[in-house]
């Protein structure tokens, strides 16, 4: 099973108080189970953007953790999709 997240979900998970129903469904599944939607990357860039320089650092490197792990989620499953639609159109395009 797969799991789009809504940005207050991405957000709440990397709050230091992350709610622990939030931290439990995370911790039930594979990062590879969970994608984001080119909206919410939009959102937290924006909100990324807003923050004073000091803290802008941080979280622009943890942003881009999240988004690497979900992107690369992302492309392995687009290969897998890919590769499995692909094989049962007798390979020939």
């Amino acid at each position: 099973m797969n799991f789009l997240l809504d940005t207050n979900v991405v957000s709440e998970l990397w709050n230091v108080n992350c709610h622990w129903g939030v931290r439990k469904f995370a911790d039930n599944y594979d990062w590879e189970t969970f994608f984001m939607s080119a909206v919410s990357i939009g959102e937290i860039s924006y909100g990324v953007e807003r923050l004073p320089p000091e803290k802008k650092k941080t979280e622009l490197i943890y942003y881009a953790v999240i988004i690497q792990t979900v992107s690369s989620s992302l492309i392995r499953a687009l290969t897998s999709t890919l590769s499995t639609s692909s094989s049962g159109r007798g390979g020939s395009r």
